[in-house]
């Protein structure tokens, strides 16, 4: 197929402030067969009114509404009706250049080994007077079979980056739903021992920094790292052998973080 689907699935909650934003940078890409769809988890503010306007002006927006039920389930139930070949992640608070798809598209063509590509990202704070910086100047990507760093080094991936061959993601599906914040690196983690990731080293969106996500619980998601870390060092020899120094060096670190908080 020249064209394949691309579904661009988009977890929204109390999103009013910035869901426009977010759909129009997804409606307005280059690349024009997609479908973008919105599941609310529950919002208690204008959020479904304001994309149930952008639905009647752009048919590829599709609209559901559920009870409150977090991310993991909510991006659970994302990926079970989409319907592309490929499937694009975006959070409701960030937005895509408008070359995005299409440049991370050229990649999958170019090697068709690869089940996932992401990209840089710019993080840019509410606050204008601060200066925005590329997510890449703070973590080093690796391409490949990337298991190994994935687990020591951290989540180097930022999610509204990442678009994946839907069919071998489905295989590794669901999202965990007990793991409230690295649920997309746990299951990434799980996709990438199998299969080659890559990446273009170009911001091809934009993450916002604001005050809700400030209040992050740090120690939770060290916490979920640490319970991840200890799994796959118990399941793998090759962790620890071959990169036992390293695994340890990185869970000394957390538990440092861990400690501090």
């Amino acid at each position: 197929m020249d064209k394949p689907l691309i579904s661009i699935i988009i977890p929204a909650y109390n999103a009013e402030k910035f869901i426009e934003r977010t759909i129009l940078s997804a409606i307005n890409q280059t690349y024009k067969d997609i479908d973008v769809i919105v599941l609310d988890d529950g919002s208690t503010d204008s959020t479904g009114d304001m994309v149930r306007k952008l639905q009647k002006k752009d048919s590829r927006v599709r609209y559901y509404y559920q009870e409150n039920q977090g991310l993991a389930l909510s991006r659970n139930r994302l990926c079970e009706i989409s319907q592309g070949e490929y499937i694009a992640f975006l959070d409701h608070d960030d937005e895509w250049f408008s070359n995005k798809l299409e440049l991370q598209l050229e990649l999958f063509k170019t090697k068709p080994s690869i089940a996932l590509v992401f990209a840089d990202m710019l993080s840019v704070s509410e606050d204008k007077a601060k200066d925005s910086f590329r997510y890449f100047s703070n973590k080093q990507p690796y391409r490949g079979k990337v298991f190994y760093e994935f687990l020591i080094e951290g989540n180097f991936i930022p999610l509204s980056s990442v678009i994946v061959r839907s069919n071998i993601l489905k295989d590794y599906l669901p999202f965990r739903s007990a793991l409230k914040i690295a649920e997309e690196w746990e299951l990434f983690l799980r996709m990438s021992r199998g299969h080659d990731f890559d990446y273009l080293d170009k911001p091809l969106g934009i993450y916002h920094l604001h005050s809700s996500r400030a209040s992050k619980d740090i120690l939770l998601e060290v916490n979920e790292r640490l319970g991840i870390m200890d799994y796959w060092y118990k399941r793998d020899e090759k962790l620890r052998s071959y990169y036992r120094n390293k695994f340890l060096k990185a869970k000394s670190d957390l538990n440092l973080q861990k400690a501090y908080f």
